[in-house]
């Protein structure tokens, strides 16, 4: 597949991470806040190519991702990991399933995300 033209890079997505903390009653209250922002280009899970379908077939995504947000490698976007971050666009949150890295270039990465709920959850704060 071609390089990702940086016009095609054109959704500025929030990346929040989750905080874990702990109330007077010593348990557990997890929230997520801000980390960082980033430009992303947005293509559904379905538009993906076949050899980017082949390479989540066998990192075993356990969740089937609807969205891949396409992402430039920089020090920020390095840090995102599954299980400590998630995606929020247009008010809706994203769950990350998986990353794949160089699959079509080593300057870009996709994160796999899937908007349905989960255990986590996906409401935002005051919504």
């Amino acid at each position: 597949m071609a390089a990702v033209a940086a016009g095609e890079i054109d959704r500025r997505i929030r990346v929040e991470r989750l905080q874990v903390t702990r109330d007077r009653a010593n348990d557990e209250v997890r929230t997520w806040a801000l980390d960082f922002k980033l430009w992303a280009m947005r293509r559904t899970a379905t538009g993906l190519s076949g050899g980017m379908r082949e390479k989540v077939a066998e990192q075993m995504v356990l969740r089937e991702a609807d969205v891949a947000w396409t992402v430039r490698v920089n020090a920020r976007s390095r840090t995102i990991a599954p299980e400590t971050h998630r995606i929020v666009y247009g008010g809706k949150v994203h769950e990350i399933v998986g990353i794949l890295e160089g699959v079509e270039r080593d300057d870009s990465f996709h994160i796999l995300t899937a908007t349905r709920p989960d255990q986590r959850g996906s409401a935002l704060p005051g919504g």
